[in-house]
Formats: structure tokens, sequence, C-alpha cells
């Protein structure tokens, strides 16, 4: 999955890199589209944190609506607190304010 670890590598990058932030973006649309294409894509673990990565990504009320669909999916991949659930809370709450 290059997708996956370019866009991990390229969100985590320091603010003065806004430029490469784009790839991240880009890359994780690619893995959930081609995650809707072919469910057997990617597993629950790769998947969860794609949505979080995506709904954290698009932040701005334009793309609300959309993240919140994706954290709870990352929710319904995580019932147990093993990959992103506690992060996706963290950020459905960082929403609701």
């Amino acid at each position: 999955m290059p997708e996956l670890f370019r866009g991990s590598v390229a969100e985590n990058l320091p603010w003065f890199f806004f430029s490469k932030r784009n790839f991240a973006k880009k890359d994780f649309q690619s893995i959930i589209n081609k995650q809707e294409k072919n469910t057997g894509f990617a597993n629950f673990k790769i998947m969860s944190f794609t949505y979080w990565a995506w709904a954290k990504q698009y932040q701005s009320k334009k793309y609300r609506s959309q993240a919140i669909i994706y954290l709870d999916k990352t929710i319904s991949f995580d019932p147990n607190f093993n990959v992103g659930r506690r992060r996706a809370g963290e950020l459905k709450l960082k929403f609701a304010k």
C-alpha cells in the first residue's frame, strides 16, 4: 500500500510543507475509492486509519457531513478500541463544538 505510506507521511509533515499535504488527501481518497470498488482491497485496520485520516484532512464545514460519515465507519471497524476509535471519537467531538 504505497498510497497509505505516502499519505501517512505527507499528513505528518511540518506546516511549511503544506504543498506536500495534498498528497495525503489524494492518497486517502484513492484508497477509499478502491475499497468501494473492491471490498477486499484493504483490511479493517487500514480502512479504519484511512477514514480517520481523511476526516482529519477535510475538517472544513464543506466536508463536515462526509467526514462524520467516515468517522462513523472508523468506529464501526473498531468496536474494541484497538485501532482508531478513540481518535475518531475525539475528532467527532471536535466537529460537534
